[in-house]
C-alpha cells in the first residue's frame, strides 16, 4: 500500500507524541458536528436529506437514508433512534447512513488544506443489532480523483468508536471530504445503520523530536507484495505481531517495501525484523549472515537468515536505523533478498522518530555561544573554556584565528572582530545537504567531456536554503568515470556497452547528506525509436586518437562493459574490461587492434530492433559456388567472412535434395541459388550464424528463409513435407533452440534478441494437422511478393504465437531494369526512412538476377547514394557481394550501419 498525501491507517492511538496540535476544523469544513439542518421528524426508506455545507449523493438500492438527525430527539430513522451522543448527551446532531443491498451514500464537501500535517478524526455509532462489516466512512478526495479513506473494519452494535487518518501534504491540495458508506451486503437483508459525528482537523506542529510511529502501516497489506510472494498476514512472535511473506522459491530483489510521506529532515527507526530459511542446504548453521537487507533511504542493515526447519516465526530482531535522511519527502522501509532460496521473512516498525531537521551548515566564527552573532558574551564562553569552566563547545567556532588550537590568541581575535577591527568570518556549507539532478547521456562528446562532468548537471538545489549551489559541486565525484586510453587512428567514436544490461545512461537524482550520498534513477521520455533515454551504451564522440572520457551512472557493473572503438573507415574494435569501480575513476589501457566489427554493440538495447539499419546478403551462402558462377555466385565471402565484416541478416534457401520419400534427413536439407547448389547444409549454415552469437552476445543475426524452387529442378513428389520436417528438426534440436528467438515481434528491442537468431520464413512449415500454420520459432511472412513491390504493409507476420501484430513491406522485384531497379530501391528506402512504427518491417533487395557480379557494380554505389540522403532507418538491405572489397559492396555495408548513427541517438542526447 502506497502513502501518498495521505495515511490509512484504521483505529490508531489517539495521540501523537510529542507534538502541538491546533484544531483547525472551522477553518476549513462547514458544519463538521452536523449541528445545523437535521431533521424534525421521522424519516423512511429512499431519503437523502441535505445537511448544510454537505451535498449528499447515492447509488444502487432505492432502500437507504441519508441525512443528519437530533440526539435523543425522537426522530427514527428506518425505526432506530439514535439516543445519546458519544459524550453521553443528547445535544446537536450527527449524520445518519442508513442502506440496503448494493447501495452507497456520500455527503462531500469541498476541501482545500494549506501545507502541513493533519490528523483528522471522526466517531462512529453502530446501530445494527450486530456487528459492523467493514466500511470507508470518511476520507479525503483530491481533485485528480485519489481517494483516502480510514477504513472500520468491524464494531460492535449499539457502541460509539474513534477513528482517525494522518495526512501529511507536499502541498497545497484541493479536493473534497467526503462521509458516507460503500456498497453494503450480507446481513440477514437488514439496513446498515451507522451515525457519524465529531468530525476533527487538527493541524500537527512537530517539535523537533517527534513519534512518527502511526504514519507506519504494520497491517500485512500495507507492505508491497513483490514476485508472486505468498501473503501470510500476521505473525506473532517474542511478543511482536509483524507482516510475513514466504516465497516458495525466492527469487534475489525486493521481498516487500513501504513508502511513507514524511518532512523532510533527520529520522530515526526501530525495526523487527526476521528471515530464516527451511528444509534446504544453505545456510548450513544457525546464525549465517548476509543474505537480506532491510534499508531506509539507504541507511542498511544485514539481516540474518537463519535455518529453521519448522514453520515457526522465530523471535524477531530489533534492528535501529539513525540518521535517516528524508529528502523527497517520502521515506522508503524496504527489505531486500541478496540470495535466492525458500524463505519466510517477518517485519514490523516498531518506532519511527523525527530527530529534527537537517542541521544548519552556515556558523559564524567566533560565536562562541551560538547565539548567531558576536559579542562580549563569546569573549566570557571562550575565555571558559580556556580556563576549563566549559567543556563542550565547537571547535570551529571557539578557534577564532583557525589554527587549530583554543588559546588565548583566539581571545585577542575575538576582541578584534568586536572592536570592528577584523571580519567575522561567515561558513557555509549548506550545500552539503543537496539534491543533485543529472542527465547522463547515451551520447557525449570528447570535447565538452574533457572539460567535466558538470556538462551533464542540470541542476542543484541546498535542501537547507532551497539556493542554486551547481557552482560548489562537481558531478564526477558522483558518477563512474571511464579513462579509456587507445592508440587506433581516425576515432569516430568510443562506446561503452554495460554485459549486464545496465542503465549507464539516463535521468538520475543524487540526493547528498553531508558525506553521504544516495542516488534514484528515473526513466526518461517515450521515444520514436526506443523505449526512454534510459541506455545501456554511452558513446563518447570524437575524432582522433587519446583519451577518452565517459561518465556513467554509478551502478554496479557486475559483469563488467564491452569498449568498442570505432574508426572512420567502418571498422569496429571491441574490448571486455571487468573490476569497473562504482562511482569512481577507472583506467582502461584499450589494446585491441584487430577488428571485430561488433558494431551493434555500440546501439542502445532498448532501441527497437525492427527500426534498426542492417546490413543483409542477399543468397547468403553462394561465395561456395564453382559452377554457373556468373548467374549464382552473389557473396564472394563464407558466412564467417560475411559475420566478421559486421553483416547481421542473412538469406538463406534451403531445398530438400533427395528422391526417396523414406529418406527424411536434416542432411538432404541444402542450400541453393535456384538450381545452383551451394555444398552448404542448412543445419551447418544455422550452426555458424549461433555459435557467432554465442560468442558475441552483444550481436543479433536475422534469417530470411525460402524453400528454393525453380521449373529446371526435378522435385520430388515429397519435398514440400520433407522440408517442412526437416526444417522442424533443426529447429528443434536441444542445442539450437535457446539460441533461436521464439517470436518476431514488433515490441522486441535490440537487448530482447542480442545473442539471438530470429528466423523469418517466406514459407509455412508447421504440421499438416494444423494447416502448416503453426510456427516454431520466428515467423511467416505472407504474400511475399515473387519478382515485385509490396508497399502498403500487407505482407502478415504470422507469428508463434496465434495473433498477429506485425506487418512486412517488401521490394524483391529481380527481373527489372537498371534504372527501373534504382526507383524502386529508392521508393522503399524512402518508405523505411519515414517509418516511426515499430509493427512495421521494412526488407529492401538491391539485386537483379541472372548477373549478380554486374548488376552489383552499379547497384551497390546508386544504393549508397540513397541511403546517405536519408535520415531515418532502412529497415534491412539485402545486396549481392555486401561488404565486399569489389563492387562496392564494402561502401554499401558501412553505409548501412552508419545510418544508425543519425537517429538512434535522437532524444539521448546534448549533441543534437
Amino acid at each position: 500500500m502506497k502513502h501518498t498525501f495521505f495515511f490509512i491507517l484504521g483505529l490508531l492511538l489517539a495521540t501523537f507524541g510529542a507534538t502541538g496540535q491546533t484544531d483547525v476544523t472551522d477553518q476549513y469544513l462547514t458544519n463538521a458536528g452536523f449541528d445545523v439542518g437535521w431533521a424534525t421528524s421521522d424519516v423512511g426508506n429512499g431519503v437523502l436529506s441535505s445537511v448544510d455545507g454537505w451535498s449528499g449523493t447515492s447509488t444502487g438500492d432505492s432502500w437507504y437514508y441519508g441525512g443528519a438527525i437530533g440526539y435523543a430527539s425522537g426522530i427514527k430513522v428506518n425505526g432506530t433512534t439514535i439516543g445519546a451522543g458519544p459524550d453521553g448527551t443528547s445535544s446537536g446532531g450527527a449524520l445518519a447512513l442508513s442502506a440496503g443491498w448494493d447501495c452507497t451514500l456520500a455527503y462531500t464537501q469541498a476541501l482545500t488544506l494549506p501545507s502541513g500535517l493533519y490528523r483528522i478524526s471522526y466517531k462512529a455509532y453502530n446501530a445494527n443489532t450486530e456487528a459492523s462489516q467493514a466500511h470507508n466512512l470518511i476520507g479525503f478526495v483530491e481533485d485528480n480523483g485519489t481517494s483516502h479513506y480510514g477504513r472500520i473494519t468491524s464494531f460492535a452494535a449499539s457502541t460509539w468508536v474513534e477513528d482517525f487518518i494522518l495526512l501529511y501534504l507536499a502541498n497545497t491540495t484541493s479536493g473534497h471530504m467526503s462521509v458516507g458508506m460503500g456498497a453494503v451486503s450480507g446481513g440477514s437483508g437488514s439496513n446498515a445503520k451507522l451515525f457519524v459525528d465529531y468530525i476533527r482537523i487538527e493541524r500537527l506542529e512537530p517539535d523537533d523530536s517527534a513519534d512518527l510511529t502511526d504514519l507506519v502501516s504494520n497491517e500485512a497489506d500495507g507492505w508491497t507484495n513483490p514476485n508472486n510472494a505468498q501473503n501470510d498476514g500476521a505473525v506473532t512472535a517474542g511478543g511482536v505481531t509483524m507482516a510475513e511473506r514466504w516465497f516458495s522459491s525466492l527469487p534475489t530483489g525486493e521481498i516487500m517495501s513501504q513508502d511513507v510521506a514524511l518532512p523532510n529532515g533527520l529520522y530515526e527507526a526501530q525495526v523487527y525484523c526476521h528471515g530464516h530459511v527451511a528444509w534446504v542446504d544453505s545456510p548450513a548453521a544457525s546464525g549465517a549472515t548476509g543474505y537480506t537487507t532491510l534499508s531506509a533511504n539507504g541507511v542498511e542493515a544485514d539481516i540474518p537468515v537463519i535455518l529453521n526447519r519448522g514453520w515457526e516465526a522465530d523471535e524477531p530482531k530489533l534492528y535501529t536505523l539513525s540518521n535517516i535522511p528524508v529528502l523527497e519527502e517520502n521515506l522508503t522501509f524496504s527489505l531486500t533478498a541478496n540470495q535466492a532460496g525458500a524463505n519466510w521473512f517477518t517485519i514490523n516498525v516498531k518506532q519511527l522518530t523525527r530527530i529534527g531537521p537537517f542541521p544548519s551548515q552556515r556558523y559564524i566564527v567566533g560565536d562562541v555561544n551560538e547565539d548567531d552573532d558576536v559579542t562580549i558574551a563569546d569573549v566570557t564562553a571562550l575565555v571558559n573554556i580556556i580556563l576549563g569552566k566549559q567543556a563542550a563547545y565547537r571547535n570551529e567556532l571557539a578557534d577564532v584565528n583557525e589554527d587549530g588550537d583554543v588559546t588565548i590568541a583566539d581571545v585577542t581575535a575575538l576582541v578584534n572582530i568586536i572592536l570592528g577591527k577584523q571580519a567575522a568570518r561567515v561558513v557555509d556549507n549548506n550545500h552539503l545537504y543537496a539534491r543533485l539532478s543529472a542527465m547522463v547521456c547515451a551520447e557525449q562528446s570528447a570535447t565538452e567531456n574533457a572539460e567535466g562532468a558538470n556538462n551533464l548537471l542540470t541542476s542543484a538545489t541546498s535542501l537547507i536554503t532551497g539556493e542554486d549551489v551547481s557552482g560548489r559541486y562537481d558531478l564526477a565525484h558522483y558518477l563512474t568515470t571511464l579513462r579509456i586510453t587507445t592508440s587506433l587512428s581516425n576515432v569516430v567514436s568510443v562506446s561503452v556497452y554495460a554485459n549486464g544490461k545496465e542503465h549507464i545512461a539516463g535521468p538520475m537524482t543524487i540526493s547528498r547528506w553531508n558525506t553521504e550520498t544516495s542516488c534514484t534513477y528515473q526513466s526518461g521520455e517515450a521515444l520514436t525509436y526506443a523505449n526512454s533515454q534510459e541506455s545501456d551504451v554511452v558513446t563518447v564522440t570524437g575524432n582522433n586518437a587519446g583519451t577518452y572520457v565517459a561518465f556513467l551512472r554509478p551502478v554496479t557493473l557486475s559483469d563488467g562493459v564491452t569498449v568498442t572503438v570505432r574508426t572512420s573507415d567502418g571498422k569496429y574494435y571491441s574490448q571486455k574490461f571487468s573490476g569497473i569501480g562504482v562511482g569512481q575513476s577507472n583506467n582502461l589501457a584499450f589494446t585491441q587492434t584487430s577488428a571485430t566489427n561488433l558494431w551493434m554493440s555500440t546501439i542502445p538495447g532498448n532501441t527497437y530492433f525492427s527500426l534498426l539499419s542492417t546490413p543483409g546478403a542477399h543468397d547468403a551462402c553462394t561465395s561456395s559456388v564453382t559452377s554457373y558462377t556468373n548467374i549464382a555466385k552473389c557473396q564472394s565471402e563464407d558466412l564467417a567472412g560475411l559475420l566478421a565484416n559486421g553483416v547481421r541478416a542473412f538469406d538463406l534457401r534451403p531445398r530438400y535434395t533427395s528422391n526417396t520419400k523414406s529418406d527424411i534427413e536434416l542432411d538432404n536439407l541444402t542450400i541453393y541459388h535456384g538450381y545452383v547448389s551451394t555444398g552448404v547444409k542448412f543445419k551447418d549454415a544455422i550452426d555458424i550464424l549461433i555459435n557467432f552469437v554465442k560468442d558475441n552476445p552483444t550481436e543479433a543475426v536475422s534469417v530470411i528463409m525460402n524453400k528454393e524452387s525453380t521449373k529446371l529442378m526435378t522435385e520430388p513428389t515429397d519435398q514440400s513435407e520433407t522440408w517442412r520436417a526437416s526444417i522442424r528438426e533443426c529447429f528443434s534440436d536441444a542445442s539450437r533452440s535457446p539460441y533461436l528467438m521464439g517470436s518476431v515481434r514488433g515490441f522486441h528491442t535490440l537487448d530482447d534478441v542480442r545473442g539471438k537468431v530470429s528466423v523469418v520464413s517466406r514459407n509455412p512449415y508447421g504440421n499438416s494437422a494444423n494447416g502448416y500454420r503453426d510456427v516454431i520459432y520466428g515467423a511467416v511472412i505472407e504474400n511475399w511478393p515473387d519478382d515485385g513491390v509490396v508497399t502498403n504493409y500487407t505482407c502478415d507476420m504470422t507469428q508463434a504465437w496465434s495473433w498477429v501484430d506485425c506487418r512486412a513491406s517488401v521490394e524483391d522485384a529481380y527481373n527489372s531494369s537498371t534504372s527501373t531497379k534504382q526507383t524502386q530501391v529508392q521508393t522503399q528506402l524512402e518508405l523505411a526512412n519515414n517509418n516511426t512504427d515499430h509493427y512495421h518491417f521494412n526488407y529492401t533487395y538491391t539485386s537483379i538476377a541472372s548477373k549478380p557480379a554486374t548488376y552489383a557494380q552499379t547497384m551497390n554505389p546508386a544504393t549508397v547514394s540513397i541511403i546517405n540522403k536519408l535520415t531515418g532507418p532502412t529497415g534491412y538491405v539485402y545486396a549481392d557481394f555486401m561488404g565486399s572489397s569489389s563492387y562496392g559492396g564494402n561502401t554499401l555495408l558501412k553505409a548501412v550501419i552508419d545510418q544508425n548513427y543519425k537517429y538512434v541517438f535522437k532524444g539521448r542526447t546534448r549533441i543534437q
